[in-house]
């Protein structure tokens, strides 16, 4: 999923007019540069699919709980209990 409260896609940057502009990597089908201020979410999904770009994706908590579980592994190592 993307986060599309992100003002430009990924690799883009955020002009002090409010436009983004598109890093030199961008070969897509659209121009290099695009206000975004009026956007919502429906607006950037068919921006990306047209213009081959990206939002940045969501972050994400791991599937089973915060990181800070995983030490709930074997008490020794080499005996594994």
């Amino acid at each position: 999923k993307h986060d599309y409260t992100a003002r430009c896609p990924e690799g883009w940057l955020l002009a002090s007019s409010g436009t983004c502009h598109a890093g030199e990597e961008y070969h897509g089908r659209c121009e290099t540069e695009f206000a975004a201020i009026y956007m919502d979410a429906g607006d950037k999904t068919v921006f990306e699919r047209r213009c081959q770009v990206c939002w940045p994706c969501l972050a994400m908590s791991p599937p089973h709980g915060p990181a800070s579980n995983v030490s709930n592994g074997p008490l020794a190592m080499q005996s594994g209990a």
